[in-house]
């Protein structure tokens, strides 16, 4: 939602679509909350809807979902569109002990997804390193946290609100 709002604020026009467990009132203005089920009715719904979707964007930016990653990756290749992929750890992070067919389900999603972006961020070193084993390292940015810290820098030149006078400064 940060980055959607951010890059709102910058003049584009963004529109965050994401799977949920149930159908959800819309909460604010362009955002498309589908629920999530897999049966084959349902997929083709999400299949159809990321159609269009995709089709009207300009870049395709994927986190978390591994499975609707695994979806956008392959109409973005058809529709010619960038795909980005955060890698967060849902998907990438070997499970212990999984359903034969669920831990099968959750390697062709990575795969797919990964194989679909143009390029990936990743969250951490340890996230960067598992990714790293799939891509060439060159495909791969580390944005550790998801935060930028030089994009996010404390400006020296504007003034401390009273309520954080007493914190200590940054330390670089």
């Amino acid at each position: 939602h940060n980055l959607k709002k951010q890059f709102e604020e910058a003049g584009h026009a963004v529109t965050l679509y994401t799977n949920t467990v149930r159908q959800l009132q819309p909460e604010e203005s362009n955002v498309m909350r589908v629920p999530w089920r897999f049966r084959p009715g349902a997929i083709l719904r999400n299949v159809r809807m990321l159609w269009k979707f995709i089709g009207a964007c300009d870049v395709v930016h994927c986190q978390y979902s591994f499975r609707l990653a695994c979806i956008c990756a392959p109409i973005a290749r058809l529709r010619k569109k960038s795909m980005i992929l955060t890698q967060q750890g849902k998907g990438i992070v070997p499970e212990e002990n999984p359903r034969f067919f669920h831990g099968l389900f959750t390697k062709l999603c990575r795969r797919i997804s990964m194989w679909g972006a143009n390029h990936i961020t990743a969250t951490s070193d340890e996230i960067f390193e598992l990714t790293a084993s799939f891509v060439l390292r060159s495909k791969i940015t580390l944005i550790s946290n998801g935060y930028d810290s030089e994009r996010f820098r404390q400006n020296p030149s504007l003034p401390v609100p009273a309520e954080f006078a007493n914190f200590p400064p940054n330390v670089k």
